[in-house]
């Protein structure tokens, strides 16, 4: 599939916020991973709320809830 979005500045921008949130949601969990003694549900909880935003702006804006709900479902089922 070719993306027809690559080239658009704002596709761009979105696609840099997303990872940028989805690293900073990966480092909090690997803290608490790697320190289950100390307790970071407060900053992962800040973190998914964060990821979760910028995925579903990708979603909305460039590859469709329909799609995505379909590989959800083929990979995962209907639960």
């Amino acid at each position: 599939m070719d993306n027809k979005y690559i080239d658009d500045p704002i596709w761009r921008r979105d696609v840099c916020k997303c990872i940028e949130e989805l690293n900073e949601l990966a480092a909090e969990l690997s803290k608490q991973y790697n320190k289950p003694h100390k307790d970071y549900t407060s900053k992962i909880i800040e973190e998914l709320g964060d990821a979760k935003y910028r995925i579903d702006n990708l979603i909305d804006r460039y590859y469709g809830t329909d799609n995505i709900k379909k590989r959800i479902e083929f990979k995962w089922g209907d639960d």
